[in-house]
């Protein structure tokens, strides 16, 4: 049984002037969007290690040594 909780993306709106990246992440199954480059290749890290799960490319908090960054338990 998978009691995994993912968190959904904060919605951000594309920043003025900035490029747009779209690509397909195979562990979220579904496309992806990023605005920075920097952001691209994260996400390109967290895709291709074998020891990641899944991953919220925009989360609203983090999970950190089993304590919530940002959020209240």
């Amino acid at each position: 049984m998978n009691n995994l909780h993912v968190a959904k993306p904060i919605a951000l709106g594309r920043p003025r002037g900035a490029h747009q990246f779209e690509a397909f992440s195979p562990k979220l199954a579904r496309s992806v969007i990023f605005y920075r480059r920097e952001s691209l290749e994260q996400w390109l890290l967290l895709d291709e290690n074998a020891n990641v799960i899944t991953f919220c490319k925009r989360p609203g908090y983090g999970l950190i040594n089993a304590r919530y960054v940002d959020r209240d338990e």
